[in-house]
């Protein structure tokens, strides 16, 4: 019977977070070895106690990707071990762990993201806001919430305001004041023991918005005079035909002087 051991380096793991291993493995010929992913704090055979997943045939030659989901109990280090245990011959095939990973993931009961995020400015250019958004009613997995500790409000990357213990999708204000003339971009995000959401955000402008200077103004006389700017295409259009209509008349106004006067 095979009774070996692959055991990974300390892995430093957080209590308030879930965890994906995920490891390929394949075996060398026909028939199965049989693993399973053990957890524990000394990387010794005896300190890891922990089943992560159930004694799994490995069969592929080809490899193939095996997932678990975790949690710890408390943060601390940490080391999984994979242990191949196959009953029989312990020569007759070789098992090969080809990558293993553990990353973080989201877990299920996170809150899902906060809708209807919008940010109105204030009238007459005061320098003023009214944020508004509605709590989650979901959990990411899609799953009623069941638990929401509060919904928190970002103004360009600052927490401005935190909404405590809001319900389920309830109607969420907040009136922003003593800004600064300009664009502003609200993040918003629901929280709870389970973790932090995603955020949604929205950008508005406060103030007066005054209207640069023109760019690109260029003058050019020859029969009639152009204007050509990035902010003038109107003033080209109704100037150059007025000036036009002006030249034409003034040449009509000349010729006919000289047709009328008398040589002395």
């Amino acid at each position: 019977d095979s009774d070996d051991w692959l055991i990974t380096p300390a892995l430093t793991l957080d209590a308030q977070k879930t965890y994906r291993l995920v490891f390929e493995a394949s075996v060398e010929s026909e028939g199965s070895e049989r693993v399973e992913v053990m957890l524990g704090q000394q990387p010794t055979a005896g300190a890891l106690s922990r089943q992560l997943m159930g004694k799994t045939a490995v069969s592929s030659t080809e490899g193939r990707q095996y997932t678990t989901v975790f949690t710890v109990s408390s943060s601390g280090t940490y080391h999984i071990g994979l242990h191949s245990s196959t009953t029989g011959d312990p020569f007759s095939n070789r098992l090969y762990v080809q990558s293993l990973s553990v990353e973080e993931t989201v877990n299920q009961n996170v809150p899902a993201a906060v809708s209807d995020l919008s940010a109105t400015a204030a009238a007459d250019g005061q320098l003023a806001a009214t944020v508004s958004c509605r709590a989650p009613l979901l959990n990411v997995g899609g799953g009623p919430l069941t638990q929401l500790t509060a919904v928190r409000l970002y103004r360009d990357g600052q927490l401005v305001h935190t909404f405590s213990s809001p319900a389920a999708g309830e109607q969420l204000s907040y009136d922003d004041k003593a800004l600064s003339n300009g664009s502003h971009t609200y993040r918003a995000t629901a929280v709870n023991d389970y973790g932090e959401s995603e955020a949604a955000e929205a950008t508005v402008y406060v103030g007066t918005d005054v209207p640069g200077p023109v760019e690109g103004l260029r003058f050019t006389k020859k029969n009639a005079l152009t204007i050509e700017g990035l902010m003038m295409a109107g003033v080209i259009i109704v100037i150059v035909p007025s000036l036009s209509i002006f030249i034409f008349m003034n040449k009509q106004l000349i010729n006919g002087l000289m047709a009328g006067a008398v040589k002395g």
